[in-house]
């Protein structure tokens, strides 16, 4: 009886300093989760040409400062110690300011974009530190978990609506009018309308994205982390509801990660699935309730992919068609490493760098290698693909930490411990639809909507198998869980997309977490090097939010007031309101080149045509130096003045036309597009062999290349072949 009366925990009144401590854990939960929750709904797919969302890798970086301040003054458990691969990282990323400050010095790529993209990655360092100075305890992951799998459902949601309701709707209004949907998405190109109408045609959905590789990327690891806790967890004595509904929420993972068509997906989530199979048997503890479990998952799993190899002209049959696209995507790629092994071309620039390397039979002028080991080592260099391994090998080395040894409070979980979590995640979404509003990637209201119901429902179905007091987190499902989700960017890229690689530095830093015991931070030198990283982060916010997200931020939401007024207002306001646009970011390519092309205009109606000559220069410049290596603004500078010559007839432009159309066929040598407009201008100025020379050029490149949509145009095509008849 005294043993029985010892075990029972007196109730004492929460102090003043407790209420404080489990207010200010409830406060960071709730910020982690918001942020969490902001990251993964948004859509980050092209942040590097607008600039898109950088408020939030700014919240990332300055949280993760505060994070290692307050963790180096305060000594209540769970604690965070600073290790030797929390350096690794921290070298890791200043791979990309070095990358950034070569690629600067010498005039290699987008300054613009460059800077953008490193804001990005500073983000995802704030990310790997956030995670890592708070997510110390099971209590505080699980809560985490809850939110991420919570919104993962979400974004099915929104992939359910999309594929079931509205690209059936958008496809039935293009085709019975498609010229007003081509005008309000800017198509104006044979090639452009081909592309959006395979995509139309193409029922994947892509949740809040752009791009269905980026959805597949996200449900992967969460369909490894809900299927291991599922087999971890389950004893012969626990209530079987819980995991019923925790199984349920699987199911609209794997039917949305079917409808996506991802090869790479498939077998990842194949992947994952067998290791965690094998994880448990290699220990001894495959049970046949375990074994019942997984049967329905694995079936689910091989009747969809037997499913998509017979539909639509077979997954098999696209497996090859697209590892044939990688291969050549490779193939260039590794050139461009072998010519930039050190510090790379630069985060943002390898889209314009690329086309210097792109072979001729290659489909289209892609963004990134679809390969994460790649986009690495071409951005950055091998030094940061080098410090980036040495990372993971030391997360897939770590040992599992057994729970009676991990000094961790093993607290049995209650609702108000998810509160904070559950309420972050659900300001997050609603940060993120208006943030997005302001954005070219904007989140339409039923997507935020249905996104939001998704997410409520999806936390509803997982949150009782949370209150199971036995429920295991065992590093082996965490690192598959991060091994599958890399076994995808092996094939379909994207480790630079925000709402892919949160899941990524995610489960690195819970990997890391989990498998070593916290230890009290008692040296004054670990101390000084929190507080010194801790300013660090606070630097880097107010150098990112100074010199990146203010001036883009204002100059971009100036532009696309400007997009959408130009054509209603006079040509000397159109002027007034681009030169304040270059006055607050004169790194904005594009505006430069829209002044080009009203300096030229304004020129050719004024008598004063002496006074904008220099301005002409000076735009023509501005534009060549904010993007040295982008073959496509040179050709817009090339069309600008080819269309002014032949309205004006002077003949300086057209030798400025020409000059452009060169320096395209040197970034781009294996593009047909800019060898034959250069013959067209060539012509025109009565250079005939320089003409007929890149006419022969563009008719074998264009012979080449087997896409119907990277095809010369009719015309231009026929301008080709009556130089080469000349020719004969």
């Amino acid at each position: 009886m005294k043993k029985a009366a010892s075990n029972i925990k007196k109730e004492t009144p929460l102090s003043i300093s407790d209420a404080g401590k489990y207010s200010y854990e409830g406060l960071r939960a709730f910020l982690l989760a918001a942020l969490s929750a902001m990251t993964l709904f948004l859509n980050g797919d092209a942040n590097h040409v607008y600039g898109d969302h950088q408020i939030v890798s700014l919240f990332w970086l300055f949280f993760a400062g505060v994070s290692l301040c307050l963790v180096s003054m305060r000594q209540e458990p769970p604690f965070f110690r600073w290790k030797w691969f929390d350096t690794a990282a921290v070298l890791f990323f200043l791979c990309f300011f070095l990358s950034f400050g070569v690629n600067t010095l010498f005039h290699q790529g987008s300054f613009r974009q460059s800077l953008t993209m490193l804001t990005q990655w500073g983000g995802f360092l704030g990310m790997y530190f956030a995670f890592r100075t708070f997510l110390c305890s099971d209590k505080r992951i699980f809560g985490m978990i809850l939110v991420l799998t919570g919104l993962v459902l979400g974004e099915t949601a929104v992939s359910a609506y999309q594929y079931f309701y509205e690209f059936p709707k958008n496809q039935a209004e293009y085709f019975a009018d498609s010229e007003p949907v081509l005008q309000s998405n800017g198509i104006t190109t044979p090639q452009d309308r081909k592309l959006f109408e395979d995509r139309l045609k193409g029922m994947e959905p892509i949740g809040t994205y752009s791009l269905t590789n980026s959805l597949a990327g996200v449900l992967v690891p969460w369909g490894i982390v809900i299927f291991g806790l599922l087999l971890t967890s389950f004893r012969g004595n626990v209530r079987r509801t819980p995991f019923l509904l925790l199984g349920m929420s699987l199911l609209p993972i794997l039917g949305c990660l079917f409808l996506t068509r991802s090869r790479s997906g498939w077998i990842a989530m194949l992947s994952g699935v067998m290791l965690v199979l094998v994880f448990p048997f290699l220990r001894q503890k495959l049970s046949l309730q375990k074994i019942l479990i997984s049967l329905p998952v694995v079936l689910i799993l091989l009747i969809f992919g037997l499913a998509a190899a017979v539909s639509k002209g077979g997954l098999v049959t696209g497996a090859v068609k697209s590892f044939g696209y990688r291969l050549q995507y490779w193939e260039s790629t590794l050139s461009m490493i072998a010519e930039r092994p050190f510090w790379g071309c630069g985060a943002g620039n390898y889209q314009q760098i690329y086309t210097r390397y792109k072979l001729p039979e290659a489909s289209e002028t892609i963004a990134d290698p679809h390969n994460f080991l790649m986009e690495i080592a071409s951005n950055t260099g091998l030094p940061a693909l080098l410090l980036f391994l040495i990372l993971l090998v030391n997360v897939f080395s770590a040992k599992t930490r057994r729970k009676e040894d991990s000094g961790l409070p093993q607290e049995t979980r209650t609702f108000s411990d998810d509160v904070p979590y559950f309420a972050g995640g659900l300001f997050g979404l609603f940060a993120a639809f208006m943030e997005s509003l302001s954005c070219y990637a904007e989140i339409l209201p039923p997507h935020f909507l249905i996104g939001t119901v998704g997410f409520l429902m999806g936390t509803g179905i997982c949150l009782p198998f949370f209150r199971v007091s036995n429920v295991t987190l065992t590093s082996g499902v965490l690192k598959i869980a991060l091994a599958a989700l890399l076994i995808n960017l092996l094939a379909a890229g994207g480790i630079s997309y925000p709402h892919v690689s949160l899941t990524l530095w995610f489960l690195l830093a819970v990997t890391l977490n989990h498998s070593m015991s916290p230890e009290k931070v008692t040296s004054e030198h670990q101390k000084r090097l929190l507080r010194t990283m801790a300013v660090f982060f606070g630097l880097l916010s107010f150098l990112a939010y100074n010199v990146s997200y203010k001036p883009n931020s204002e100059a971009q939401r100036l532009y696309r007031d400007f997009q959408f007024t130009a054509a209603s207002r006079p040509i000397n306001t159109n002027i007034s309101r681009l030169e304040e646009i270059v006055r607050i970011d004169p790194w904005l390519t594009q505006a430069w080149l829209d002044l080009c092309g009203y300096y030229l205009v304004e020129r050719q109606y004024r008598q004063d045509k002496a006074v904008w000559t220099p301005k002409i220069e000076l735009a023509v410049q501005k534009t060549v130096d904010t993007s040295p290596c982008s073959a496509a603004i040179r050709g817009s500078l090339g069309d600008i003045f080819l269309e002014n010559y032949l309205q004006t007839g002077q003949k300086e432009t057209l030798h400025e036309a020409v000059k452009h159309y060169q320096a395209v066929t040197q970034l781009y040598p294996n593009g047909s597009f800019g060898h034959a407009k250069l013959a067209q201008a060539s012509l025109l100025s009565g250079d005939d062999s320089s003409a007929q020379a890149a006419a022969k050029r563009a008719a074998e490149l264009d012979d080449i290349t087997p896409h119907s949509d990277r095809k010369l145009p009719a015309e231009l095509r026929g301008t080709v072949e009556k130089l080469l008849k000349r020719e004969r």
